[in-house]
């Protein structure tokens, strides 16, 4: 079924189709993006192996905001790229741009600064 398919079936429902609709509008770390924004630092429990052996799925993270400094090649930040969310590593900077990846040789694209929202500072608790 295609996503027009989901929304008609779902609308009658009500409760479950706004839970759906905030859920495709909100990514998995969106709450905690809005906290950094705001100067606290956040802890997150990411899933999935794109950061092994770096950050195992499920590992706590605990992720500051980058209030004064840049980005370095290297770090482990929270970013958005392409409106998906992630904390992968930046893997190359060109001039005020930023290239990130994961821990296995993706790319997931060149962000601004302003895409990047925390650089990782402690896991495995």
């Amino acid at each position: 079924m295609g996503s027009l398919g989901k929304r008609s079936a779902l609308q009658g429902v009500g409760f479950e189709y706004s839970l759906f609709r905030q859920e495709i509008l909100m990514g998995w770390a969106t709450h905690a993006i809005g906290k950094l924004k705001c100067g606290e630092t956040v802890t997150l429990t990411p899933h999935g192996n794109s950061m092994l052996p770096r950050i195992k799925s499920g590992q706590t993270c605990v992720v500051a905001p980058l209030e004064d400094g840049q980005p370095e090649k290297g770090d482990v930040v929270l970013c958005k790229v392409n409106g998906n969310e992630y904390l992968h590593i930046v893997k190359a900077v060109q001039g005020s741009r930023y290239q990130i990846g994961n821990n296995k040789g993706r790319i997931n694209g060149w962000v601004g600064r302003g895409a990047i929202f925390g650089r990782l500072v402690e896991n495995g608790r």
